[in-house]
């Protein structure tokens, strides 16, 4: 297990120096980010769990940012956009109970060896009624499927599926109430223009087309601790 880390790691490393610009350039990233933003507002203490290179602080607007990460290469990357990293494990993190009104955990969930003890630490650092957004790829989503006939391409190698009913479960298991799930980026196929993603978009609230987005944006908030 230490060893996949490790590699995951020095994956993750690699691509740190390109990262924030690809991340920009991504229409799933950016329509995540979009829900994100929304479900956070009023969020004045924000961490972000696997903040990588970074990339999501343009989009938030937010100062201070404070977020975490594995990788020292993305973590140096996050550094130069202004925000406030701290080198650390997500089932590990350094900050004490309730210092956040918000944690921000974007495409981190499906890399995770321990992702219950994770969510239990995001729970651990919010205050309670402070709000949780993250996201995971949805194995549902048409476009996923298509993904899968490339199995060693888009990380699919690494990057456990996360079912929805799964996600749920998981999130409520650590703590947490009034989920809302949805998901984002209605790409027919991978690599889609991102002009075809955002003019589908607005589907993405409608059933059926509501449970073929291909990633699932998960909010809610932080009960009182027991």
């Amino acid at each position: 297990m230490e060893s996949e880390t490790s590699n995951l790691i020095e994956r993750f490393d690699a691509a740190a120096p390109d990262h924030a610009r690809r991340r920009a350039g991504e229409t799933s990233f950016r329509l995540q980010v979009r829900h994100a933003r929304r479900a956070l507002e009023g969020a004045a203490r924000l961490l972000d769990v696997g903040c990588g290179s970074g990339a999501a602080a343009a989009f938030l607007d937010r100062r201070p940012l404070h977020g975490c990460d594995r990788s020292p290469a993305m973590a140096r990357a996050a550094r130069a956009r202004g925000v406030r990293v701290t080198l650390a494990d997500a089932a590990a993190l350094p900050y004490r109970d309730g210092a956040f009104d918000g944690v921000l955990s974007l495409g981190l969930i499906e890399y995770l060896p321990d992702p219950a003890a994770a969510l239990a630490e995001m729970r651990r650092v919010l205050a309670p009624g402070g709000r949780l957004v993250l996201s995971a790829p949805n194995p549902a989503a048409p476009a996923r499927r298509l993904m899968r006939l490339f199995p060693r391409r888009f990380d699919q190698d690494v990057a456990a599926p996360w079912p929805r009913r799964r996600l749920v479960e998981a999130v409520t298991a650590a703590g947490f109430g009034g989920v809302r799930v949805r998901t984002t980026n209605l790409a027919p196929w991978p690599g889609a223009p991102g002009v075809i993603a955002r003019a589908l978009e607005p589907l993405a609230a409608v059933w059926p087309f509501s449970r073929a987005g291909t990633q699932t944006v998960l909010a809610a908030r932080a009960g009182e601790r027991g």
